[in-house]
């Protein structure tokens, strides 16, 4: 049962994060439903920006905005598509210590749960590396082509909550992502090299968060 909702799951990523017609998800009105803090529901088109943490939601032409600091969670359901994407607020630490509620995407959910955060980036189109990022925010212009050798793509940051409750921004290391999954290390280390798992990409990191929960779910039953 595990392995058929990963499966799914994994569908659905490959699937939300593909460019429609020139535009980003974030640039496009979708099917959604808005939770507020006040457990009360906004049925609409949704276009949310996780730059300012903030969605739109409108409802026959009435345009209402909601910032990150209102909003308890969304969900949206991209064309083409049966089923929702989830995100929830949750509290994070930024770099002077304070906390603040922010937009994270629930990718895999389990004893460690994949968070992420899609962002566009400008890329070398010669050598496919990261240049730059550039902001897209609720009326921004679609993606192009930025001349000299460059284009922009959809990026991810990625996270991972544990059960502490702590969310911990992967980096794309081992020594990094092996504290915060710990106690399977060699399990992980032959996962990733049997299945070419690169730590910096979102379907490859859902497999990999996947195959952990599986095994320490395994584990914690055989206790």
């Amino acid at each position: 049962m595990y392995m058929k909702r990963l499966i799914v799951t994994l569908l659905l990523i490959s699937s939300a994060f593909q460019v429609e017609g020139q535009n980003f998800p974030s640039q496009q009105w979708h099917p959604g439903v808005v939770h507020l803090n006040n457990d009360s529901y906004v049925v609409g088109e949704v276009k949310y920006d996780l730059d300012h943490d903030a969605v739109q939601v409108n409802i026959n032409g009435t345009t209402k905005t909601y910032s990150s600091q209102q909003v308890a969670s969304f969900k949206i359901r991209p064309k083409r598509q049966k089923n929702f994407r989830h995100f929830f607020t949750l509290p994070y630490e930024n770099k002077t210590g304070h906390k603040t509620p922010r937009f994270f995407e629930v990718v895999v959910e389990g004893r460690s749960t994949l968070l992420a955060r899609e962002y566009v980036a400008t890329v070398s189109a010669r050598n496919n590396t990261l240049r730059q990022t550039r902001r897209i925010g609720l009326n921004n212009p679609s993606n192009r082509n930025l001349g000299g050798g460059t284009r922009t793509i959809l990026a991810h940051r990625l996270y991972i909550v544990n059960l502490d409750g702590k969310i911990h921004k992967l980096t794309g290391r081992k020594k990094d992502l092996f504290y915060v999954l710990e106690g399977h290390n060699e399990d992980l280390k032959s996962f990733i090299k049997k299945e070419r798992i690169r730590l910096d990409k979102i379907n490859d990191m859902a497999r990999l968060v996947g195959h952990y929960n599986s095994i320490s779910t395994e584990q914690s039953r055989a206790y």
